[in-house]
Formats: C-alpha cells, structure tokens, sequence
C-alpha cells in the first residue's frame, strides 16, 4: 500500500478523506494539513503526519496508544522542519505560550490514558523540550460535550455519543478552514441530538456506522443519515454488505451515499 494522499492535492473549499480500517479511522486532508481521527490497525509510515489526531473513546479498535504517539512524534518532527525550529528554541516558544503544537484531542477515558502512558512511550533525556512534553503535555487535550476546540486546520465541536459500551465516548463535527463540515459518529448508535446537530450545521459529510459494535446496523446507521441530513453519507464501521444494504435504505430518503473502499481516497467540493 503507498502512503495515503501521496499524489492528491485539495484546494480551498474541498477536502480529500480516507476510510483506512474496518472501524471508524479516518483520515482527512485540507489545503493546508491532516487530522486523524481513531487511529487504529494501519502502519505509521501509510499515514501522513497530522496537525491533530482525534480520539472518540478508550476501545482498542479506536485507539492504539503506539500508533498514536509514531504519529504525533512525525507531525512533531514536520512542525520542527516547516517552521525551521531548533532543539533549543522549542522549550522558550513553548513555555511563552507562543506557537502551537501538533495536538492529541482526547476524551476523558481516553485522556487519562494518554496522560499516564505517553510519557512512558517518549524517550526521556535532558531537561529539554522532549522532557517538557512529557511532564506537562500542552499538545494534549481534554474535551467532552459542549466543548469546542481550535486546531490548525479546523474547529471542532465535541458532542454526546450513544455507545455504551464505552466509558465517556464522543462524536466530533469538525469544521474545516475551508468550509467544510464533517460528523464522525465513531460507533455510536442514532440519539435525537444528533437531529439538532444537523438542523444546526449545514454538514457535508456524514460518516455512519453499520456494524461489528453492539446493537448497530445499518439500520441503525441510516437513522443516523436520516436525523442528520448530509450531503454525502458514508457507511464505515462495518462490512461492505452492510455497507451497501445502507446505501439503499438511505437512497429511498433520497440521501446520497458513498460506499468507501478501506484505504481510497476521495474527495469532496
């Protein structure tokens, strides 16, 4: 598989999206960066560094703890590299508060997780900026719903998720710089908020589960589709046939679906 994204281009008001697992990994990039959302099942080296990697909630199939620390320290490396940031200079930035790091944004459960493993996984040296990053971790973020958060790429809102397996999960509609307006649900099951989300934003792309997590189906993923109202519907988190029994379900509530392939890219405005 050649790393995703290595010959697409997206100019202002679009945006190109990978499905890169069986589960809700999703891959996303602007004109100007990536973000990341549950990272999960693929190597590092096929996903490009992001500006931001997005965790819904603690499950493993969500969250894989070493893929995403391989992530962030690339897109730490890129951030070094594009603004020409010495070793030195990075720990005075950030302790002024003056420049932004590649960021983690993490529900709770998820949250503390990372706070207590991820320095673990960093190597520690010196009293330098690895050594910062680890103590204080400003490029980690915790969110639940009603929150909203700025990355370099976009803004994102932090809502409800029905998924009970789950301990504290949540679903992120993400606005991009451009214009573009993107509702993960991870696995969630359909919830009435999720009608006030689209009456709400005028969302662009919605992505929907129809499998493998408790109690969700296509049937339950084109409610989803239904509350909502995209433009574009995308089923994930489940096998093509329920993939494509979603497809046509939504087609009868004249939704436009898009049945991804694991690890294409598509584009979107």
């Amino acid at each position: 598989m050649k790393p995703l994204f290595s010959t697409t281009t997206v100019g202002r008001g679009q945006l190109a999206f990978a499905w890169f697992n069986d589960y809700s990994g999703v891959v996303m990039k602007t004109s100007s960066g990536y973000l990341v959302v549950d990272p999960f099942g693929v190597g590092a080296i096929y996903l490009p560094a992001p500006q931001s990697i997005l965790l819904t909630h603690e499950h493993p199939d969500h969250f894989d703890i070493e893929l995403v620390r391989e992530l962030w320290l690339a897109a730490y490396k890129r951030w070094r590299q594009e603004y020409a940031i010495d070793e030195e200079e990075v720990l005075p930035l950030l302790q002024r508060g003056t420049t932004r790091l590649p960021s983690i944004v993490a529900d709770p459960t998820t949250y503390q997780e990372l706070e207590e493993e991820l320095s673990i996984h960093l190597q520690r040296r010196r009293r330098s900026s690895e050594e910062f990053l680890e103590e204080e971790h400003p490029y980690l973020k915790r969110v639940e719903p009603g929150d909203t958060v700025d990355i370099d790429v976009a803004t994102v809102h932090v809502f409800d998720s029905n998924h009970p397996p789950a301990a504290t999960p949540v679903t992120y509609l993400i606005i991009t710089e451009d214009g573009v307006t993107v509702y993960h649900t991870s696995d969630s099951l359909p919830f009435e908020g999720m009608r006030d989300i689209g009456q709400r934003f005028d969302v662009d792309i919605c992505f929907c589960p129809v499998g493998i997590a408790p109690g969700v189906t296509p049937e339950t993923g084109a409610k989803i589709a239904r509350l909502v109202r995209p433009k574009v519907a995308v089923p994930y988190h489940g096998p093509l046939a329920a993939r494509e029994k979603f497809a046509k379900i939504v087609s009868r509530y004249k939704i436009k679906a898009l049945v991804p392939g694991k690890c294409r890219v598509y584009a979107f405005g």
